[in-house]
């Protein structure tokens, strides 16, 4: 298979992007960084704050996909644990590099797929890349196991094809991507643990894997945008990030829980309307107050 001129491109940038940290290569496009103890404890008991909080509530806040929505309620969690990630992306040294902060996705993973999630045409269950929900060229991919089973219930990586085009980059639904693709994706050796940062390129297939009796996972993805000359976003990638307001300078990240914060305008059971008339972000950064 021929190399293409787009795959040594993503090659390039990304090798710009992770020579500033320890990391173990899994692939010319992935790598598993093993996380100071200290602080990935810190950021296990934030993240375990905020799904506690959240089962409070009766997890009312997950969507299908298992996305554990930041709510007025628990809002004081989101913010603990959402500073407590962004010291994590400092201690790698990369903060310098980004061109903005947006805060994380917590994720649960239930131990069975839920049921509506099964006509989900972008569900995580199917094997895809962030770039074809609309993540651009300047984005690396972040993904974090916090909590649970994550040796029966993981993500699993695929190698990116060699001969990759500019239409990996084209926003569509997985279920389209996966019919043209799936045969020919070569899996990566496994390698998903506690303790470990993984960073991926946009471009990389992965997907989540339940074995037999499996149980429940939290984990963490979270896309980040890096300094380059490329176009500037538009923000039309998901349901939940539609504003630019969800996305903020580093100098404000750097200012969360002193000066600023997240605030959270929908409440437990509020379904969450991103777009058109009378729509409101998922988060939005206010001057800090008593949250």
């Amino acid at each position: 298979m021929l190399t293409s001129k787009l795959y040594n491109k993503r090659v390039n940038f990304f090798n710009c992007a992770i020579k500033n940290f320890k990391n173990e290569k899994l692939s010319e496009l992935v790598v598993a960084h093993k996380i100071n103890k200290k602080i990935f404890k810190k950021v296990k008991k934030a993240a375990l704050k905020y799904y506690n909080d959240s089962k409070k509530f009766s997890m009312i806040n997950m969507t299908p996909n298992g996305r554990l929505a930041p709510k007025v309620e628990i809002q004081k969690s989101f913010n603990e644990f959402i500073i407590e990630y962004f010291k994590l992306i400092e201690s790698i040294k990369i903060d310098k590099l980004l061109k903005n902060y947006l805060p994380p996705v917590i994720r649960y993973k239930e131990n069975n797929i839920n049921i509506i999630n099964k006509n989900n045409r972008n569900r995580s269950e199917l094997p895809h890349a962030d770039s074809w929900a609309g993540w651009e060229h300047n984005y690396l991919l972040f993904l974090l196991p916090l909590a649970g089973d994550v040796k029966n219930n993981r993500v699993k990586f695929f190698h990116v094809p060699k001969n990759l085009q500019d239409n990996w980059f084209k926003k569509d639904d997985f279920t389209i991507k996966n019919k043209k693709i799936i045969s020919k994706l070569e899996p990566i050796k496994n390698h998903y643990k506690l303790g470990y940062l993984y960073v991926a390129d946009i471009t990389v297939p992965h997907v989540t894997i339940r074995n037999k009796n499996s149980r429940g996972r939290l984990s963490v993805d979270s896309p980040l945008q890096f300094k380059t000359k490329n176009k500037v976003l538009k923000y039309n990638l998901t349901n939940y990030i539609t504003s630019k307001r969800n996305f903020i300078s580093i100098k404000d990240a750097k200012k969360l829980g002193k000066v600023f914060f997240f605030e959270c305008p929908y409440k437990m059971g509020e379904y969450e309307k991103t777009t058109g008339k009378n729509s409101k972000p998922a988060f939005v950064l206010s001057k800090k107050t008593k949250i």
